[in-house]
């Protein structure tokens, strides 16, 4: 195969919307495990059964009684339709690019692991400020305040569309990361909106925290490797200059396409872009 016959190497559209997405990414499988769990909870909400809230939604109460699983059943939990439907249309957007750039398994590592420090969190602070510690803390939005510390993190002067009632709104990264922030330390101390604001704040720190990770691990090489570090975290010596030969290709761009196509354009090192960015200028000038 030629490497214009690539979609992901013609220039008249970014790559990353060439690449063929698996149906059964973590994102889409994410999104499946809680549609199908509420629909779990509304079946036992029509009997007037809170079984579920009562064991796997996370309370102060919950983990004094030893159910710490509590810690990760709570995130596939939601306390109404609303709740699923913004919840699941954030992880849907954030949860795609994410797991691109990252690799499918620090995607579910970060994700997980921020829902859980965001538990964590909203445990310490329901038992430092007295709060009721029976009632059961619900929903994904800690593992994805965490998705979004991360992307805040890596790319803070990147804008993203939110929006207001129905109004979009424009934004820095960055900006609406600490605004974020704010309104969750705010909510943390003087509770409003029923909201576990502190489980937020907790989730956001895991994502920058996370962030800071990835930036001390070496990249990782092979053809096993699930996604590598983002360029502006990763660099990496300049690439050798390619001659016009079937081996340069073979040897050197034909791995680097094969892992697009595998794990999309995101999973790229800076080297690697730039031999197929060189690669390309030097086959426009035959």
């Amino acid at each position: 195969m030629g490497l214009y016959d690539r979609d992901y190497m013609r220039s008249d559209e970014p790559g990353y919307r060439h690449v063929r997405a698996n149906p059964w990414s973590p994102t889409i499988t994410l999104l499946v495990v809680l549609v199908v769990v509420f629909a779990l909870q509304s079946l036992l909400h029509l009997k007037n059964s809170a079984w579920l809230e009562h064991y796997c939604g996370l309370s102060l109460d919950g983990i004094r009684h030893g159910r710490l699983w509590q810690l990760l059943t709570f995130q596939f939990l939601h306390g109404g339709i609303l709740h699923i439907l913004l919840n699941g249309f954030t992880l849907y957007s954030l949860g795609r690019f994410m797991e691109q750039v990252i690799g499918r398994n620090r995607f579910l590592s970060l994700y997980f692991l921020s829902g859980i420090a965001g538990g964590l969190l909203q445990i310490i602070v329901t038992l430092v400020l007295n709060h009721n510690p029976y009632v059961p803390m619900v929903g994904a939005s800690a593992g994805i305040a965490g998705l979004l510390g991360a992307f805040a993190g890596m790319y803070p002067q990147r804008r993203l569309t939110i929006f207001i009632v129905v109004f979009p709104l424009n934004i820095r990264a960055q900006t609406l990361l600490w605004i974020f922030i704010g309104l969750s330390v705010v909510g943390t101390v003087a509770p409003f909106g029923g909201v576990a604001h502190a489980a937020h704040l907790g989730g956001i720190l895991a994502g920058l925290a996370y962030v800071r990770f990835l930036n001390r691990r070496p990249v990782e090489q092979g053809r096993s490797y699930s996604g590598s570090i983002p360029p502006f975290i990763n660099t990496s010596p300049e690439p050798p200059r390619p001659d016009d030969s079937a081996d340069f290709i073979a040897r050197e761009v034909d791995p680097i396409l094969e892992k697009i196509a595998t794990h999309g354009i995101h999973s790229l090192t800076d080297r690697e872009r730039k031999i197929l960015e060189t690669a390309r200028s030097r086959m426009g000038k035959r």
